[in-house]
C-alpha cells in the first residue's frame, strides 16, 4: 500500500522558526514548526517542484543557500514521530527519504533546541562562516572548511555565528558509512581499523578535519545534491559514490590537520600521523627510535599505541610489512627470498609465519592463487 507523503521546504520550516522567534522571542524545534504548518494548510501531498541545483555557480557559496531554501522537505515521519527532534532519531529508512536511499542533507541555519543524539553518523561541513559545536562537554569553533565526523550517540549541538554561516549537515546509515570509509582504505587497514575502532567501539566520538571549500569540493557537493534529490535508477549508488569521494577529500591532508576526540580521554592524540610515519618507514622504525621522533617516552608510547589501535607496535609494523609483500608478490615475479628481505625480514621462516598470521596463507600459496586468477 503507498503512503500519502507530505512535504514542505526548508524555506517554510526556517520561515516559521524565524517568525516565531521574532515574535515570542523563544525557539521552537523543527516539529512543533511542521506542526503549526500543517495547522495553516501549508503542506502539499506529493514532491512538487525540486530545486536546480545544476544552476549553482560553484564560486558563489550564498547562491547555493538560495536554492536549497526551496528544497521539498518530507515531513511524513516527523508526522507520525513528533517526538523525532526531541529524542535520538532513529536510523529509519523513512527519515531517509526513501526505502533505498542512505543518505540524506541538510543545511541548520538555526542552533538545535537542545543536545541531541542521532542513532546514524554525520557530518557537519562548513562551507562559509563560523560555527559554534558542543559536543558532550566540549565547545568548539568551526571555521571554513572545518569537517567533523560524528558518531551515534554523540551528543552534540550547533549553533551559527553570524547571518553569513552555512553548515551541510550529511546524515547516513552506519552501513553505508562503513562501506565508504573502509574501501577508502582498503590499501591501509590499519588506519581504517584505527578510525573505525574511534567511531564505533568508543561512544560519544567524533573526527574532525579540515578541507577547504575549493570548487573543487563544492562540484562533489553539487552532485550529491543533485543525486540526493534524483529518483532515476541507480541514483543511490551514484550518491554512495560522492559520499567516497568526498570522505576521501577529507582523508588526503589528515596527517596535517586531523583531531580525534573521545570522551574517555583529556585530550587529542595524533594516531593517524604516527601510523602513516610507521607505514613509510616500516623498513627501519622501531618503538623507541619512532617514540623520539614524536617526542615519547618508549615504554608510554607503546602503551599509547596499544590502547588507541588495540594491536602492539611490533602487529602494525609487521602488517605494513606484509602488506608490502602482497603487492610484491601481486604485481612482481621476484623471487621469494628478495621479496622477503625487500619487505623487512631477514629469515625467510620468519616471514612464511607472519605473512600466513595475516593472510591465512603463505606466501607461495598466494602468489600461485594470483597466477591462477590471471591462467582463468
Amino acid at each position: 500500500m503507498n503512503i500519502s507523503r507530505e512535504y514542505l521546504t526548508f524555506r517554510d520550516i526556517q520561515d516559521c522558526l524565524t517568525d516565531h522567534y521574532r515574535k515570542y522571542g523563544s525557539k521552537i524545534d523543527a516539529a512543533e514548526a511542521v506542526r503549526m504548518l500543517r495547522v495553516k494548510g501549508k503542506a502539499s501531498v506529493g514532491i512538487g517542484p525540486l530545486p536546480d541545483f545544476e544552476s549553482w555557480n560553484l564560486s558563489i557559496t550564498n547562491q547555493l543557500w538560495e536554492i536549497y531554501q526551496d528544497t521539498p522537505i518530507d515531513i511524513t515521519y516527523m508526522i507520525e514521530h513528533p517526538d523525532v527532534y526531541r529524542t535520538p532519531m532513529p536510523e529509519h529508512d523513512s527519515y531517509f527519504r526513501s526505502g533505498d536511499s542512505s543518505i540524506m542533507i541538510v543545511f541548520r541555519d538555526e542552533a538545535l533546541k537542545e543536545m541531541q543524539r542521532l542513532k546514524f553518523f554525520k557530518i557537519i561541513y562548513v562551507l562559509q562562516g563560523k560555527c559554534r559545536l558542543h559536543f558532550e562537554k566540549e565547545t568548539r569553533i568551526l571555521e571554513a572548511g572545518d569537517a567533523v565526523i560524528l558518531a551515534p550517540d554523540t551528543l552534540h549541538d550547533h549553533q551559527p555565528l553570524g547571518d553569513d554561516n552555512i553548515t551541510l549537515h550529511i546524515s547516513m546509515k552506519k552501513s553505508t558509512f562503513s562501506r565508504a570509509f573502509q574501501q577508502i582504505l582498503a590499501e591501509n587497514t590499519v588506519l581504517s581499523d584505527f578510525f573505525m575502532r574511534c567511531l564505533y567501539e568508543g561512544s560519544s566520538n567524533y573526527l574532525l578535519f579540515h578541507s577547504k571549500p575549493t570548487v573543487h569540493m563544492c562540484e562533489i557537493l553539487r552532485n550529491l545534491f543533485c543525486e540526493e534529490l534524483n529518483d532515476r535508477p541507480y541514483a543511490s549508488s551514484i550518491e554512495n559514490s560522492y559520499i567516497s569521494i568526498f570522505l576521501s577529500e577529507l582523508l588526503r591532508t589528515y596527517e596535517e590537520n586531523y583531531e580525534h576526540y573521545e570522551k574517555t580521554e583529556a585530550y587529542n592524540v595524533k594516531i593517524p600521523m604516527i601510523l602513516s610515519y610507521m607505514k613509510s618507514h616500516f623498513m627501519e622504525a622501531t618503538l623507541s627510535s619512532t617514540a623520539i621522533v614524536f617526542g615519547y617516552d618508549a615504554s608510554y608510547f607503546g602503551k599509547l599505541i596499544k590502547k588507541n589501535t588495540g594491536l602492539n607496535f611490533t602487529d602494525i609494523i609487521n602488517r605494513y610489512k606484509v602488506d608490502h609483500a602482497r603487492q610484491l608478490l601481486k604485481h612482481t615475479n621476484l623471487p621469494l627470498d628478495q621479496v622477503c628481505s625487500d619487505s623487512g625480514f631477514n629469515e625467510r621462516d620468519h616471514f612464511c609465519r607472519i605473512f600466513r598470521k595475516y593472510t591465512g596463507m603463505t606466501p607461495s600459496g598466494y602468489r600461485k592463487t594470483r597466477n591462477d586468477k590471471k591462467d582463468s
